[in-house]
């Protein structure tokens, strides 16, 4: 796992088991983590797919819907996506916490 993946990863995996959107998941390596320490957690990438998880959608921040996802969610994971153009992540943030 990358440093960051390990620290968020060392952050949540002793919470309190929840409903985790992995946003720009990638292959989906601290997701799968997190299952394993009890976690719900529902991959979403535009880029890459995780074969081998269950929840996943192939989908872009700048158009999130909430027709694609279903709330509400403990967690937020969107670490990688910082580098990624997101156009308005206040909007993107709103309707992932509304939906």
């Amino acid at each position: 796992m990358k440093n960051m993946h390990q620290a968020i990863y060392e952050l949540l995996k002793d919470k309190k088991r929840g409903y985790l959107l992995d946003a720009a998941c990638g292959k989906g390596e601290l997701g799968g983590a997190l299952e394993k320490a009890g976690h719900q957690v529902f991959y979403m990438d535009k880029y890459d797919n995780p074969h081998s998880v269950q929840r996943f959608v192939n989908a872009d921040l700048n158009d999130y819907s909430s027709a694609f996802i279903q709330g509400p969610f403990a967690f937020l994971k969107q670490v990688d996506n910082c580098y990624h153009n997101i156009v308005n992540r206040f909007l993107m943030l709103r309707n992932i916490i509304t939906s």
